[in-house]
């Protein structure tokens, strides 16, 4: 008696492996299957957000959605993070968009929803262009008058949201004698684009500290800062009387403006690149990025993710880690296999480590190592022939999602099953996502080329049509498969269409509505059976045998 076939479970597709050899469980095709629970069900469909389309203009290439709801749209690709403060108005920080910018919910829903982010402000502050000029008042006192300090004056940018720039240049060092007060004027705003200043901040260096640092001159006896409406400043304060403060920003620089890949780690410092420079933050100070933080690596930086407290730096060539909490001791280390980044978007954070598209397949680095996750999935050459340097990849679930920019095909690797399904979207084109941490849901930028929307991954409650083909069941003797049966949640409004192939061809196709035996064509014998069902509703097990009662022994 021929063995029959017995399909007890499903699970997705391993390309590098022979379709004679696969698993009994294997596909040769997955298309739009979840195969988590090892039952064939379907993907559920996309759901749309909001009834209308996108009404910005232009194409849209990146989204964002804000703690109250309200979605973001860029025509660039944006890095965005949240800000490292307690902040109810969803403070908001992003490279892509011309120079690094910040936004908050009040600015960046201001206008029309065409505008959104309507406002925004630049993200760090410009060092004031010119040193203070300092008058004595009076100019001259009598000759023997005691000579009360020698000291300095540096004076910095404050803005509403309580950001300070790094100082401008000293003033000469000058003796002040008893009974004169310095005059400070030459409060030079800033011109650069993006930044608005409510404030300047004095600093004086107070000769009669040991450490000779630059204190802070309060403005008056109940505020400290200046109003940047003021043109001059009459310094009498004692040095007794100066805040204990001390000039807190030397070296704050700000991003350049062609800095990319903002990320932040989580243990309050954030991180931007440009070329083969690395940009690590001040602690919790998203906008100051001193010069001497700086750290350099051999090729051209890709961008970033990280794990822990760990940045991955993920270049055309070598991977670094970059190590530590204070950003003025963080190490840096090589990664020894050389695995390049091929994709900025393909880059996922997960919770084993970061993920992303390499010439080989898909790498993960993370506490274990480096490792290429997709070794036994594909081979070099099948993964080269897909479209990996357009794939905008996304960590959701225990998978990995990536869709290939302007398309609706994808790709789902499974961490715990290994192997990898194929996501395919009627009539739409996927251009960018966003993960939402508030709803742990998946978003997708999506256009049918008439409008952009912003759809939920596996939203809706239709489900789209799963295709999911059989292993090649080689047999050294020709035989004959003359019944199946299915069992599934299969009924007359949902049935399974069941196809049949002999010899790598396709025999015939029956539309199945119940779990009952069926007959398949009689007296027809093949070395090489396979079978193929598509539909929606949820598959078991198939049987496939010589006849309906050898059925109940195939297993």
């Amino acid at each position: 008696m021929p063995a029959p076939i017995v399909v007890p479970a499903f699970f997705a597709t391993k390309p590098r492996i022979s379709p004679k050899h696969l698993e009994a469980v294997n596909a040769q095709v997955s298309q739009n299957c979840n195969t988590k629970r090892g039952i064939l069900s379907p993907l559920m469909d996309l759901e749309a957000q909001n009834p209308n389309p996108i009404s910005k203009a232009g194409a849209i290439r990146s989204i964002y959605k804000l703690k109250d709801g309200t979605w973001l749209y860029w025509s660039s690709v944006v890095d965005v993070v949240e800000a490292a403060v307690n902040d109810a108005d969803s403070r908001i920080h992003f490279t892509g968009d011309s120079y690094p910018k910040q936004t908050d919910a009040t600015l960046a829903t201001s206008g029309a929803a065409d505008t959104y982010p309507t406002e925004t402000k630049r993200l760090g502050l410009p060092k004031p262009s010119a040193p203070l000029n300092v008058q004595l008042s009076p100019a001259s006192v009598a000759e023997d008058a005691e000579i009360e300090r020698s000291t300095s004056y540096v004076y910095t940018y404050v803005t509403s949201w309580g950001e300070e720039s790094e100082p401008s240049d000293p003033t000469g060092v000058f003796e002040v004698k008893t009974g004169q007060s310095c005059v400070l004027t030459n409060f030079t705003p800033p011109t650069l684009a993006g930044v608005s200043i409510s404030h300047y901040r004095v600093y004086r260096l107070n000769s009669g500290d040991s450490s000779a640092e630059f204190q802070l001159v309060p403005y008056s006896s109940s505020a400290a800062d200046i109003p940047a409406s003021e043109t001059s400043f009459t310094d009498n304060v004692a040095d007794s009387d100066l805040s204990s403060e001390v000039l807190p920003t030397e070296n704050w620089n700000k991003l350049p403006d062609d800095a990319f890949g903002l990320m932040h780690t989580g243990n309050g410092l954030f991180f931007a690149f440009k070329d083969k420079e690395v940009y690590p933050s001040e602690s919790y100070i998203p906008y100051a990025y001193p010069w001497n933080f700086r750290l350099s690596v051999p090729h051209d930086i890709v961008t970033g993710g990280y794990f822990n407290q760990t940045v991955v730096v993920l270049t055309t060539g070598h991977a670094h880690l970059i190590g530590g909490l204070d950003p003025e001791s963080l190490s840096m280390d090589k990664v020894s296999y050389n695995q390049a980044c091929i994709s900025k978007r393909s880059v996922a954070n997960s919770p084993g480590g970061v993920i992303y598209a390499s010439p080989d397949g898909l790498v993960m680095i993370g506490p274990e190592g480096q490792t290429v996750l997709t070794r036994s999935v594909y081979t070099k050459d099948q993964w080269r022939d897909l479209p990996t340097s357009s794939l905008i990849g996304f960590y959701q679930d225990g998978q990995y999602i990536g869709f290939f920019e302007g398309t609706g095909n994808g790709i789902i690797f499974d961490f715990e099953s290994q192997d990898v399904g194929n996501i395919s979207l009627m009539g739409k084109k996927v251009y960018g996502g966003h993960v939402d941490t508030e709803d742990d849901a998946l978003y997708l930028l999506t256009y049918d080329d008439t409008s952009y929307r912003i759809e939920k991954w596996e939203g809706a409650a239709t489900a789209m049509t799963y295709t999911w083909k059989s292993k090649d069941f080689f047999h050294s003797t020709p035989l004959n498969l003359g019944a199946a049966r299915i069992n599934g949640a299969q009924a007359v409004g949902d049935p399974v269409y069941f196809k049949v192939y002999r010899n790598g061809v396709h025999q015939e196709t029956k539309i199945i509505t119940n779990d009952e035996p069926f007959r398949l064509t009689n007296g027809v014998k093949g070395y090489d059976w396979e079978f193929q069902v598509e539909g929606t509703a949820k598959v078991f097990e198939v049987r496939m045998a010589a006849s309906i009662t050898e059925l109940q022994y195939a297993g």
